[in-house]
């Protein structure tokens, strides 16, 4: 996000009336490259920073405003992390990482390559093989419901929710922290085995 508002910035100091379509060519040429939103939100956001800067609206209108009903659903309330991460200033998944003791055990996540499948089985063995594998671990799919959507209980289940769940548990099999509310921040798995040691 950081290399975004700082190109947005180089941006309109060329351009003060960018077009929606010269903004999305500036990140292309630039190689902005965003995995989260569909690049929508980040180019409405270029444009209102261009009414700003053009003088034809202050940031304070710019900024979030709670709606009287108090509902944020579906809005554009910002997130409580938005400054940090904007910024630059908090710690993403690599710098967790980092400050991490030496040791640490390290997760690496493998879903399933064909979307909707009926897993009847998983052969771990080769992974268990490989160098710096301490551990394999699995869902157990014995419990595949028939009448469920792909043979879940509910839509939100597994098969949409998975990354959390194998998350949670490797973080318990690997630590004996059991973290029950997301996210799973590190400051949550050192306090728990804080509290395991005394």
């Amino acid at each position: 996000m950081p290399g975004f508002i700082v190109s947005a910035k180089a941006l309109l100091d060329t351009n003060q009336n960018p077009t929606r379509q010269d903004v999305r060519d500036w990140f292309q040429k630039h190689r902005n490259a965003c995995r989260c939103t569909g690049y929508k939100p980040l180019v409405d956001a270029v444009m209102d920073a261009a009414k700003v800067v053009r003088g034809e609206m202050t940031a304070d209108e710019l900024a979030f405003k709670m709606p009287e009903d108090r509902r944020i659903w579906g809005s554009r309330y910002p997130r409580p992390s938005a400054l940090a991460k904007v910024t630059g200033v908090t710690d993403y998944g690599a710098d967790v990482g980092l400050k991490m003791p030496e040791g640490t055990l390290r997760l690496a996540l493998v879903q399933a390559k064909t979307s909707h499948a009926r897993i009847r089985s998983i052969d771990t063995s080769s992974a268990e093989k490989m160098p710096g594998v301490f551990k394999v671990i699995t869902h157990n799919v014995e419990t595949y419901r028939e009448h469920g959507p792909f043979g879940a209980a509910c839509v939100g289940e597994l098969p949409l929710t998975s990354s959390h769940v194998a998350v949670i548990n490797a973080i318990a099999n690997a630590t004996g922290v059991r973290i029950t509310r997301l996210p799973a921040l590190p400051e949550k798995v050192l306090a728990g085995l804080e509290k395991l040691g005394s």
